[in-house]
């Protein structure tokens, strides 16, 4: 069942009996479709998958909005911990505002519930840990993305790039040629561009 933009819950007959709890919405599938525009989202990428070693998972690069400001997100890997001796875990990925890749473990419960969100940041996936499981398959990796369709312009020394998926060419945002005399002695130009921006190859935004 896929909820809002892009928001998953498991179908029942997707997972095993085991993995039922994947399949059961809770508490936090409610506070991640009710923050959407308020808190954050995510722009473009930041897909979950299996990672290559146990217990691994990968976050692919991308783009997130959290109140109101872009933030770049690089790929990067997290490792959950071993399964429980008796009890199951979820365990929560975020993006922070600073747009680094969170884990959140789970409290290890008969039926666990999914950890709190963190303050300030957008959820990505989460990872079921059966009790004694000392790794995790991909069906036991659910998205949790809340995915805006609205389209980003980024700009990085390649030039001016869009989120939009159908239209990933570069575009030039303008061009000018100004006389040197009206440089002055610095040979300095200000530029105003209005509206946000992410800046993926230097300081500042």
């Amino acid at each position: 069942m896929v909820v809002g933009t892009r928001h998953n819950v498991a179908n029942e007959s997707e997972v095993s009996a085991a993995n039922i709890h994947l399949a059961r919405p809770g508490a936090r599938d409610i506070e991640v479709i009710s923050q959407y525009g308020d808190v954050g989202r995510v722009m473009k990428g930041c897909a979950p998958s299996k990672g290559g070693a146990a217990r691994e998972i990968d976050v692919a690069a991308g783009v997130v909005e959290i109140n109101g400001a872009f933030k770049s997100v690089a790929a990067d890997t997290v490792t959950l911990a071993n399964g429980h001796a008796t009890l199951h875990r979820i365990d929560l990925v975020t993006i922070s505002s600073a747009g680094a890749v969170v884990l959140t473990a789970g409290t290890a419960a008969a039926i666990p519930l999914i950890p709190a969100i963190p303050a300030n940041s957008v959820p990505i996936c989460i990872g079921l840990m059966i009790a004694t499981s000392t790794d995790l398959t991909t069906n036991e990796i659910v998205d949790k993305r809340m995915i805006h369709g609205r389209e980003v312009m980024v700009l990085d020394k390649t030039g001016l790039k869009s989120t939009v998926a159908s239209d990933p060419n570069e575009a030039s945002l303008y061009s000018v040629t100004i006389p040197g005399r009206l440089l002055g002695a610095n040979g300095a130009v200000r530029m105003t561009i209005g509206g946000q921006w992410v800046n993926t190859q230097g300081a500042g935004q």
